[in-house]
């Protein structure tokens, strides 16, 4: 089995507001069947939490203050968000197949029926994740649908064609994608985006092309550009266009930006433009080398409190997003620094099977079991 799992393997970023890094050493005997249970364990949490009607997450808070989520279009968000992820992880499930195919079917008729979330003000745009993966699973799900089953390859491509018009009218002024609009709050947001926020939907976006989904060349155009004016020479990138006159504040350093980085580069690499392979290979030291500062803002309960402002919710966002940056490069990267990963990933599974890193309502161990199982799991 350990062999076979090699062969196969090998939320989410938010600004939410409140209402000794392991080296590339050689895998250790036995670390490989620690990686094969991992997620076994995850992939039968994930199997256990769906809910009836095909998602996953909860508004149900344990804790007295929670972050600012109007119902209910930012808790659709979240919901809608979490669950297209736990489909793409069932997705890649070695374990437990046909449940996993029948699960994922249920959630992925959850994200047709409600995939398209309205936000709930002008001021919370959470759904933008929303559509960013849900985009991401479709485009995940559409190879694996048989030629016989063309009402469901066609009801998924008529959705994603929808969430692709979804983030023509969010994109904002600067030519990215945020989640909050905190200027006028108009229906199309004139606030500014944030450049993690604009890198996954790019990278989803590039996905769902590739499916024979149209994305119009100038909604893709403006989102690169906005992105490549973030990007600073030692290889960060500042939080939003909205910190450009500020790049040596905390969150706006390389330490600062771990969390982010990998997404943002991934992006301009799909789209060749300005960032390199050299600048990916870069990126994965810098994250290794650094590691405990975005370590350590893990599971803190307040957004951005922890060296660097860095917060809890992208830490599996970010390794997830490191190794899709670590499949982008030459197999010599990946025996390197690949080891490494799964040690990071596999340390902090729950005793229930389960991964989260910030404290949010119902929805983080959907999220982060998710996120860490398709760290895991390719």
């Amino acid at each position: 089995m350990t062999a076979a799992f090699r062969r196969i393997g090998a939320a989410s970023g938010m600004i939410l507001i409140v209402l000794a890094a392991p080296g590339a050493a050689d895998e250790a005997p036995g670390e490989a069947p620690r990686t094969e249970e991992a997620v076994r364990k995850g992939i039968d949490w994930l199997l256990g939490a769906q809910r009836k009607d095909g998602s996953w997450g909860t508004s149900a808070s344990g804790r007295p203050v929670e972050v600012l989520a109007a119902v209910p279009g930012s808790h659709d968000a979240f919901r809608v968000g979490g669950t297209a992820l736990c489909v793409l992880a069932l997705l890649r499930s070695p374990f437990r197949t046909e449940e996993c195919a029948a699960a994922s079917r249920r959630g992925l008729e959850y994200l047709l029926d409600r995939g398209r979330v309205r936000r709930p003000n002008g001021a919370e745009m959470y759904n933008v994740w929303s559509f960013a993966y849900s985009l991401r699973t479709f485009a995940a799900m559409l190879p694996r649908i048989e030629g016989k089953d063309v009402a469901l390859r066609d009801r998924i491509l008529e959705r994603a064609r929808e969430l692709v018009k979804a983030f023509s009218i969010y994109q904002t002024p600067d030519g990215g994608w945020g989640y909050y609009d905190f200027d006028v709050g108009s229906y199309r947001p004139s606030d500014s985006s944030m450049t993690f926020t604009t890198a996954t939907a790019l990278v989803s976006l590039h996905a769902i092309e590739k499916e024979g989904v149209p994305v119009p060349r100038a909604l893709i155009e403006k989102a690169i550009r906005s992105l490549r004016r973030s990007r600073k020479a030692d290889g960060s990138y500042i939080y939003g266009p909205y910190a450009q006159y500020r790049p040596a504040v905390e969150y706006n350093e390389v330490k600062g930006s771990l969390g982010r980085a990998h997404s943002c580069n991934l992006a301009l690499w799909l789209f060749h433009e300005a960032v390199s392979e050299e600048d990916l290979r870069a990126g994965i030291e810098r994250f290794f080398k650094h590691h405990r500062f975005i370590d350590i803002g893990r599971k803190r309960p307040m957004p951005h409190e922890a060296w660097y402002y860095t917060s809890g919710y992208y830490f599996y966002y970010g390794h997830y997003y490191a190794r899709l940056v670590l499949d982008a490069l030459p197999a010599t990267d990946r025996d390197r620094w690949l080891p490494a990963l799964e040690k990071i990933i596999v340390e902090r599974q729950e005793a229930d099977g389960s991964w989260w890193d910030f404290p949010l309502y119902g929805y983080h161990k959907p999220y982060g079991t998710a996120y860490a199982i398709l760290t895991l799991v390719r």
